[in-house]
């Protein structure tokens, strides 16, 4: 079984090696869709950056699902709104800001709840007179709206990396999708990191 499947990886490698148009076209293609959901997330995050609304009170309730991703939510006295947030477990948690009930904090949204849901995300939660930096809190929306293209993200990353720095021969193609690769992994552990 293993013998076959290392057959099929070679026929697969030799035939990209020897189509070196078909290698290029499909590595540019991989390049291009990266740089597409990079920019589109960016994009997104800028926009949402300029329409941010600082809130400030004491928090009412705070609970945080657990599991290597997990959902925080608050609630602040004297608002019904439920404002939450996705972010990864694990030791990224030591990293994002927890509140406690009857905590003064400050945090950020972008939008009103809908009436549906009464829930509004929430962005750069710290201790009231502390807020964290711009920096962060745009890469905290950045990570945000890395949700709405995390497929198309993933695959093109995946490509880019797997398929545009083995099989062109092409010294420029190989080494854009190493600097194409690089920069989306440093945005992406930014925004993780946020």
């Amino acid at each position: 079984m293993r013998k076959n499947f290392s057959i099929g990886k070679t026929v697969v490698d030799a035939f990209f090696l020897k189509h070196q148009v078909l290698s290029s076209v499909i590595a540019i293609g991989f390049i291009l869709c990266s740089l597409y959901a990079n920019s589109l997330a960016v994009f997104r995050t800028l926009k949402d950056f300029q329409n941010i609304e600082r809130r400030v009170g004491i928090i009412a309730l705070w609970y945080c699902t657990d599991g290597s991703y997990n959902t925080a939510k608050l609630q602040i006295e004297g608002d019904t709104t439920i404002y939450f947030k996705n972010r990864v477990g694990g030791w990224f948690n030591n990293l994002q800001y927890s509140g406690n009930k009857g905590e003064e904090v400050e945090f950020y949204t972008i939008g009103r709840p809908s009436v549906l849901s009464r829930e509004v995300h929430y962005f750069g939660l710290s201790k009231e007179g502390n807020p964290r930096l711009k920096f962060w809190i745009f890469f905290d929306i950045l990570f945000y709206n890395y949700g709405f293209v995390l497929f198309s993200w993933a695959m093109s990353f995946l490509g880019v990396l797997l398929f545009g720095t083995k099989y062109p021969q092409k010294r420029a193609i190989v080494i854009l999708s190493w600097v194409v690769s690089f920069c989306t992994l440093i945005l992406w552990l930014l925004a993780l990191t946020s």
